[in-house]
């Protein structure tokens, strides 16, 4: 049971320079401090840069799920750089940080049944996460070190690249 959601999340706070993240999670959060807005079913903390947390509790859940999404999906890819936000995605979910690789930081969460999923969308880049409640901390961690350190070896920019490019060819849209 989570109990103090805000201070999990406080080291992170500073991380989170102007994405939305949403937080669903078991048990009842304490109240945060600086809360904007409050309803029965969920409080949302504005954080600093302009970011806001959104706390669900969800006392049922056996899961603490989460989203952080940032403003740099497809629609804001620079003219002539069609696919960047997927290839960076792609790229950040197979790279992993620069402390160690995407698939340690996979095999890291998996043995703590937890997982992380980097996606872009036309508005968001977004990072999609799922753990227990005693794994948030790790988690946090992980995502963390992906945001702050990410690592883009050649080898897997050079496979994101080829992926969108056989994805496009697919679906017979020219870039």
């Amino acid at each position: 049971m989570i109990t103090s959601t805000p201070n999990v999340l406080r080291p992170y706070l500073g991380l989170l320079l102007a994405p939305l993240l949403v937080l669903v999670g078991c048990g009842e959060p304490a109240a945060p401090q600086n809360t904007a807005t409050a309803t029965a079913a969920h409080e949302f903390l504005d954080l600093p840069h302009g970011g806001r947390l959104v706390v669900v509790p969800d006392p049922a859940a056996e899961l603490v799920e989460g989203v952080v999404r940032f403003s740099a999906g497809s629609i804001h890819d620079p003219a002539g750089k069609f696919g960047l936000a997927e290839v960076l995605a792609d790229a950040l979910g197979y790279g992993g940080p620069m402390q160690y690789s995407g698939s340690q930081l996979h095999q890291r969460l998996a043995e703590q049944d937890a997982w992380l999923r980097v996606s872009a969308t036309p508005e968001f880049l977004s990072f999609d996460f799922a753990c227990p409640p005693a794994a948030l901390a790790t988690t946090l961690d992980a995502l963390a070190d992906l945001v702050r350190f990410p690592h883009y070896p050649p080898e897997i920019v050079d496979r994101a690249r080829v992926r969108l490019l056989e994805r496009l060819d697919a679906e017979a849209v020219d870039p």
